[in-house]
């Protein structure tokens, strides 16, 4: 009796192949056959499958006539020869955990269930060969559940790969339930049908799939960048649209899925495309997103809003201006409207019976109290030579102060460049900048090949901000002269090139032979080399600072317990700051830079001086006047810890009313 069927299928794969083969022969769950669908391919995956068919008696072998194209074809004909209790599924460039087929079997047998869903391990590999994994939504597999129907768990829907499943085959033969032919993202509408159809539906946490994703390999389904990626994957949700017409609740959580993850993927791929391969994937993206519902764009972060806001208006130059602050890592490249800067602009008007002024309300961001230190300016190298900066605030002041300043990657600044304001436009700051009259920071010459990033330097007040220059292709400078500060034998040029990301670099080249640099030589031989400029611990004005300073436990460098950032950052957020070790820091916490900062244990002295008050049960640390005696109950651990003498508060809820009172007394 086989309890389950595995189909495993390939195409072409005969390096990955015998990997997924070797997870599949040894399950162990011993009751299982093997269906290996080969499609069609031409290097020797099939001579591979069929030897491994001669030793092992559970494998059966398949070879479809012609090449289909997907996935669909070779799933559907190994579920049509699958004789097992359940089927389960499997592509040749993946593996099963060993127990994936016992774990889910049991499972099934146990919940009485049509599907059982386990965890996927996510394995990405970089073109550099680095790899990172994690679970594939990781809170829908906390716990076990069970449940009677999709309407139940509709966090089900962020699931729906087949390949982490166990499916009662006499389920998919009733209902007649297949992979759809010829399109991608086929296990999306399969897997809907499935959990449509189920009467009991169960989640297990357990590991059983693990999804390789190389990066420098190609896939059709990554390929995001080809029209018909894009167009398959829309095709897939208008027939999902049509099973669940009559099931709207069901149809809203769908829909809310695929604008924060599908729409919000291509926005991804149109942001980093070039603007004609952009403006197709944008035109086919915009027309399946008008016809939903405009109480699921309610429910998407703001950044992506104003995106999809621009998306669907038509406005190829404010989206791309929208996803260099979602996609692009926090830059603001618009002049923000409204009261305290809680409006996008610019307005478009109306779509999907909602204002713009709805579309662009940011006010969630709270984008104001972003510190100066850490605000993501865009600064633009323009064809004259020219810099651009967005003042998305317009609080830079009457007369901003700049510099250009270059930063070796190991010593740290190198050189300076004085940037003066020539004309300034509703917010936009145009820069003229002395490429010529370099002043170098370091007592030593520079060696060739050095190299290092450009950054503009703001300066307000005692703050400053650093952001990177974003440069055209074609740079207008393509160098810099330093043979008046060079040394004798080192780089006397400074060569800029274009990052793959669009920022501008430098690189040292060319070995200066004046006596005027062996001068320089001799003489910063002597002098030494001075430490590079100290920088300040940035904090922001006009709010309390907090600082989170416990004790270190020497046998443990590292806490054994977390501050609750994200609870803090729910309440305090906008009305406090808050420096936090790195090793305390929730390790995900709420999105929300204006809350928080953390600092390596080497700042920890600049954190504590800079704070109004420190959150602390350092017995060193307890004779300040704006100590808050705070020692969490950490069960066996506290012994670990140095007893202090006065009551401290162990729970997070006084920590909260104590520190609620202080920033009262402070905001009065």
């Amino acid at each position: 009796m086989v309890d389950v069927s595995i189909v495993l299928i390939g195409y072409n794969d005969a390096l990955r192949l015998p990997r997924a083969l070797a997870s599949l022969q040894t399950q162990s769950l011993h009751a299982i056959e093997i269906i290996a669908v080969d499609d069609c391919s031409t290097d020797n995956s099939l001579e591979i499958l069929r030897q491994a068919a001669q030793d092992d008696p559970r494998i059966r072998v398949e070879q479809l006539a012609v090449n289909s194209g997907g996935c669909s074809a070779p799933r559907n004909r190994g579920i049509g020869l699958a004789q097992g209790t359940y089927v389960m599924f499997c592509d040749s460039d993946d593996e099963f955990d060993r127990h994936a087929c016992r774990n889910l079997f049991n499972a099934a047998e146990e919940m009485h269930a049509d599907v059982v869903v386990g965890a996927a391990e996510r394995i990405v590999t970089d073109s550099d060969g680095k790899t990172e994994s994690k679970i594939w939504w990781p809170d829908l597999h906390s716990e076990v559940q069970t449940v009677g129907s999709l309407a139940d768990l509709p966090e089900l829907l962020y699931d729906t790969i087949s390949v982490n499943k166990i499916y009662r085959r006499e389920l998919l033969i009733q209902r007649s339930i297949d992979f759809p032919q010829g399109l991608l993202f086929e296990d999306q509408l399969f897997t809907l049908n499935v959990y449509l159809a189920a009467v009991c539906i169960g989640v297990i946490p357990e590991v059983v799939y693990r999804w390789h994703v190389d990066r420098s390999a190609a896939s059709i389904t990554q390929s995001r960048k080809e029209l018909r990626n894009l167009k398959d994957r829309i095709e897939i949700n208008r027939r999902m649209d049509l099973l669940l017409v009559h099931l709207p609740e069901i149809a809203f959580h769908k829909n809310v899925k695929f604008l924060k993850h599908e729409a919000s993927l291509y926005l991804t791929t149109i942001f980093e495309s070039d603007e004609e391969s952009a403006n197709s994937l944008e035109q086919e993206l915009a027309s399946y997103c008008q016809t939903i519902p405009v109480q699921a764009y309610e429910h998407v972060r703001p950044g992506l809003r104003v995106s999809l806001y621009y998306l669907l208006v038509g406005d190829h130059v404010n989206l791309m201006s929208a996803l260099r602050f979602d996609k692009g890592g926090g830059v603001i490249d618009t002049v923000l409207g409204g009261s305290a800067g809680t409006q996008w602009v610019p307005d478009r008007g109306e779509i999907l019976d909602r204002s713009a002024q709805w579309w662009l309300n940011v006010t969630d961001l709270h984008i104001p109290l972003i510190p100066f230190t850490r605000r993501k300016y865009r600064h633009v190298l323009e064809t004259d030579g020219s810099i651009k900066t967005t003042d998305f605030l317009g609080d830079l002041g009457d007369s901003p102060q700049a510099q250009l300043v270059l930063t070796e990657h190991k010593t740290g600044d190198i050189f300076t460049a004085p940037m003066s304001l020539t004309k300034e436009v509703a917010g936009r700051l145009t820069w003229q900048v002395d490429w010529s009259n370099p002043e170098l920071l370091q007592n030593r010459g520079l060696n060739s090949g050095e190299k290092g990033g450009v950054f503009v330097e703001l300066t307000r007040g005692s703050e400053i901000n650093r952001c990177e220059i974003e440069a055209p292709e074609k740079l207008p400078v393509a160098s810099m002269n330093i043979s008046a500060v060079a040394s004798f034998s080192c780089a006397d040029r400074i060569q800029f090139v274009r990052s793959h990301q669009g920022t501008l670099l430098w690189q040292a080249h060319g070995s200066s032979r004046s006596p005027g640099s062996l001068m320089r030589k001799v003489h910063r031989s002597r002098a030494g080399n001075p430490a590079t400029r100290p920088q300040p611990f940035p904090v922001p004005t006009g709010r309390p600072v907090f600082t989170f300073a416990p004790q270190r436990i020497t046998a443990f460098p590292t806490r054994m317990e977390r501050f609750d950032t994200d609870a803090w950052i729910q309440e305090f957020g906008v009305r406090a700051y808050l420096l936090i070790p790195q090793e305390s820091f929730t390790p995900a916490p709420g999105r929300a830079r204006y809350a928080y900062r953390t600092y390596s244990e080497s700042r920890r002295g600049q954190a504590i001086s800079a704070a109004d008050w420190v959150i602390t049960d350092d017995p060193a640390l307890l004779a300040l006047p704006n100590a808050i005696a705070f020692q969490r109950d950490l069960g066996a651990a506290r012994y670990l810890l140095a007893p202090i003498d006065q009551d401290a508060i162990v729970a997070s809820t006084g920590l909260h009313a104590r520190v609620r009172e202080l920033i009262e007394g402070h905001e009065s």
